[in-house]
């Protein structure tokens, strides 16, 4: 079977695919790069904002036009089966914990889905990095967020799991590797297990590659800045922070439901740089939220 793949949105998408592609391969199937030539088609999904939403039914609405049977997967097929249906009626839907499922689906096999962690899957990459989800859902409510809707709570994977995928992905040429999660900080809040034993423990691994942290929510990362500065250390981890603002006015910040507040975002940033002077930092920030001020919006920038 010829499977045609196309992904949107998050590293945790990619993550994904990448699972598609791995199980579908140890099954005989081919993945390929012209549509034209696919018996199956399987979409990734993303709908973060509202233009994203409208070029995703766009996406699958063109797609489904070419008669061929759609698979579509990702946060729209979690949350917004209802929009999906309204352009792609006879299109399945996978929600982003089932994706395991997805080339069942291409079989025509009944899909008893049983809850499998993401890094006991088999995976297949294209190129030379690895995006690898040590985690899914989140734990926040976000007031403007559907991502805990769409994910699920959190479920942290186990450590030696991880280590495991690294090793495969490390063994398979690969030589970036990126922790992903929906919120790479609360790794570990419902296991127990620690963000900064897992980057030391992936470090560790033998091999010559690097490793990009994911996004990190401020208010979890301060209760653990410490250690995870010093995971940070590590040759191998890039010395890069995705640390999402969103918003320089504390009153806004209160309203999104953050957790914290621009100072903490402030101490966070000054702490990294301290200790790494060259650090590449990448943030997040939402401009026109509702109720905000002119002041509000000239403290953020």
């Amino acid at each position: 079977m010829n499977i045609y793949l196309e992904v949107y949105g998050c590293t945790a998408n990619k993550s994904d695919a990448s699972i598609i592609k791995g199980i579908a391969k140890d099954r005989g199937h081919r993945i390929v790069d012209d549509i034209k030539d696919a018996d199956t088609i399987v979409l990734l999904t993303c709908t973060v904002i509202g233009s994203t939403e409208q070029r995703m039914l766009s996406r699958i609405k063109k797609l489904n036009k070419l008669g061929k049977p759609l698979i579509v997967s990702g946060c729209m097929a979690a949350v917004q089966p209802d929009l999906i249906r309204e352009v792609s009626p006879d299109s399945s839907l996978v929600p982003p914990d089932k994706i395991s499922t997805v080339v069942d689906l291409i079989e025509g096999r009944k899909t008893l889905h049983k809850f499998t962690t993401k890094t006991s899957l088999p995976r297949c990459y294209d190129g030379v990095i690895a995006p690898i989800a040590i985690s899914e859902g989140c734990n926040f409510s976000c007031s403007y967020c559907i991502t805990t809707k769409a994910r699920g709570k959190l479920v942290s994977y186990p450590i030696k799991e991880i280590v495991k995928a690294v090793e495969d992905a490390v063994g398979k040429g690969i030589v970036e590797i990126q922790l992903t999660a929906q919120d790479v900080a609360s790794y570990g809040m419902d296991s127990g297990e620690k963000l900064s034993e897992l980057i030391n423990r992936v470090s560790d691994v033998k091999g010559s590659f690097r490793i990009r942290i994911g996004m990190m929510n401020p208010s979890l990362l301060l209760p653990q800045i410490d250690e995870i500065i010093q995971a940070y250390t590590n040759d191998k981890v890039y010395k890069f922070l995705h640390l999402p603002v969103q918003s320089g006015d504390n009153e806004v910040l209160r309203r999104m439901n953050r957790k914290y507040s621009a100072e903490d975002f402030v101490n966070i940033v000054n702490a990294f740089r301290t200790r790494f002077p060259d650090l590449t930092l990448s943030t997040d920030i939402i401009v026109g939220f509702p109720g905000e001020s002119e002041q509000a919006f000239l403290k953020t920038i």
